[in-house]
């Protein structure tokens, strides 16, 4: 752009422009990142979630979980059952085993 024919007003309008154009233009670039980033971590949000609890993944931690709690709950039973048991029956369960 040739300047030495533009006034001082018209010389800043024009690089007011400029700037505008490119803010314009940094800001759809970052818009389209945070979507891009957004989509590609964690999809839409409530339907990923619901996607996760639908996969296999989900099925089999919730299955390894719900193992797990039984077998705490037989274990203490176990125990307590062990503990409360008299003597001569604690003999015989050793021999059993």
């Amino acid at each position: 752009m040739d300047y030495s024919r533009m006034t001082p007003l018209q010389i800043k309008l024009y690089n007011d422009r400029l700037r505008s154009h490119e803010r314009q233009e940094q800001d759809a670039k970052d818009k389209q990142a945070m979507n891009n980033k957004a989509q590609t971590n964690n999809g839409t949000g409530y339907r990923s979630l619901h996607d996760l609890m639908r996969s296999p993944f989900y099925k089999d931690t919730a299955k390894v979980l719900s193992n797990n709690r039984k077998k705490e709950y037989l274990q203490r039973h176990f125990n307590d059952t062990i503990d409360n048991m008299p003597n001569d029956k604690l003999d015989d369960f050793v021999k059993a085993c």
